[in-house]
Parts: C-alpha cells; structure tokens; sequence
C-alpha cells in the first residue's frame, strides 16, 4: 500500500494562511519581482472566472465538497437579487449561477466520459491535498490536485486539472507555456518526490470550459521536466537576490526602446 504520510486533508483558507512558498507566488517573479513584493499586502480580488475554476474542481476532484460547500443561484450575478443572495450565502458558501453549475455538470459528465481520464480518477490515491516540504532552506507548499499509483510499486502519478477555451494540443501547449503549466507542474512533482522518494509521472487533466468540453490527458515528458526545473531555479534564485539586496524591480527597470510590433502597417510606410 502506498504510503502518504504528509498530504494533509486541509481547507483552502487554512491551506492559504499556512506558512510557505507556493507555486502561485513563486510565478509572480516571472512577471516582476515588483509583482511578487506587491501582492504580498495587495491579494488579487476573486473573479467569476476563478471561481468556475475551483467549482470544475471540487466537483470533478471531491464532488461530496462541491454538493456541500456551493449553493446555486436563480439568476444573474446583478441586481438586487443577487445581492440579496450573496449576503445571506457569501459567507458560508461559494455561490454558482445556474447558467454555470450546467456547464460545471457538463465538464464532469464529459470527464466520466473520457477513457484516460475515468482511469486516473480511478486509481487508488487522493485528490485535493496539501503537501509542505524544506527546499533550498525555504519551507514550500502545494496544494496537489490528485496524486494517485497504479501500483504499490510503480511511480506515482501527479495529476493537475486545468480547464481551457482550446484543448487542440498545439493550442493548450501554447496557453501552458503562457501560463507557466510546466513550471507548475514541476513544483508539485517535487515536492511528492521530497516527501515520498518514489519515482513521479506529472499529468495535465485538461478540459475545455465551454462547448464542445472535450478533454485530453497530456504527459509531462522528462524533457520538459528539465524545462520546468530550469524555469523553477531562475525564480528561486531570483527571489532570493531581491530578498538579499531588498530590491524589488518592476517590469521596466532601465529605459528602452518602444518595440513595436512585427505587423505594424508603419512598418510598410
């Protein structure tokens, strides 16, 4: 049986308040490490688009959570009504439209559906844990969205559900490179194989948040492991200067040219 001594059942506050460098802070470095200093006093406000997010995982991942912890809402999210609503249920519960708990469904069905996809959410493991581990003197975190084993002696695999407006592969592999998947990705690999020592296969769980829902399982090759391992230490070394020198520039430290685009029709001037 495998073991999984320290993936913590732990709830989203809990997990946020928790002391730690996780992956959705390390990346800010990758825009700016003004960013990164800014948002530690400035949280980013929640949107409708995140929140679908974390509906499409509760009620894939622990769908006893999403029926429990999300109450529907009748209407649009305007109006009397709806703020009506919001103050009554805000406090207790995350609040879904009815137009958005269909497309939820929709994904869950479309998910069931997909061979690849009912396997790995088939397999003996857990969904939605956290997980701490010591790196580089820093304590790091993560929050793993299924880590699962297809035997007691085989390699664990480390799934992450994204969902996305295109799941053509070239298309995902572009939004995935934008949105640093594979930075991500590498960061919850590591820190399973801290604590377990066990040999880890990353996986993307992809499905699209609007019609057709189609879903693919992608693999993260060891190739692009390096990749994600590369982009992870230029972050990790780049905090730690800013920390060392207390600097914390911003997008645009030193005047440089405008650039101006490829396609600009005053090129052809």
């Amino acid at each position: 049986m495998t073991d999984y001594e320290g993936f913590l059942d732990m709830p989203d506050d809990e997990y946020r308040a928790a002391d730690g460098l996780n992956w959705s802070k390390l990346k800010l470095i990758g825009d700016s490490p003004y960013l990164y200093d800014y948002r530690r006093t400035h949280p980013r406000a929640d949107t409708p688009s995140m929140m679908l997010g974390r509906a499409v995982h509760a009620a894939v991942l622990q769908p006893e959570v999403y029926a429990e912890d999300w109450k529907i809402y009748d209407g649009a999210r305007r109006g009397k009504g709806w703020l009506q609503f919001s103050r009554i249920y805000q406090d207790d519960y995350e609040i879904i439209t009815v137009a958005e708990a269909e497309t939820v469904d929709r994904i869950v069905q479309r998910v069931k559906a997909h061979g690849e996809a009912a396997h790995l959410l088939a397999l003996g493991g857990l969904n939605e844990r956290a997980i701490f581990w010591e790196e580089r003197g820093r304590r790091m975190k993560a929050k793993i969205d299924r880590t699962c084993y297809a035997g007691d002696r085989g390699p664990l695999f480390v799934v992450d559900l994204k969902t996305t407006r295109d799941l053509t592969p070239d298309s995902f592999g572009r939004a995935a490179d934008n949105f640093g998947y594979i930075g991500q990705i590498e960061h919850y690999a590591t820190g399973v194989e801290h604590l377990t020592g066990r040999t880890v296969i990353p996986l993307l769980l992809v499905v699209e948040n609007a019609e057709p829902f189609d879903v693919g399982v992608f693999h993260i090759p060891v190739s692009h492991r390096d990749m994600g391992a590369r982009l992870r230490t230029t972050y990790l070394d780049t905090l730690e200067r800013c920390e060392r020198e207390d600097t914390w520039p911003g997008r645009v430290p030193k005047m440089i040219d405008l650039p101006i685009p490829r396609w600009s029709k005053l090129r052809t001037m």
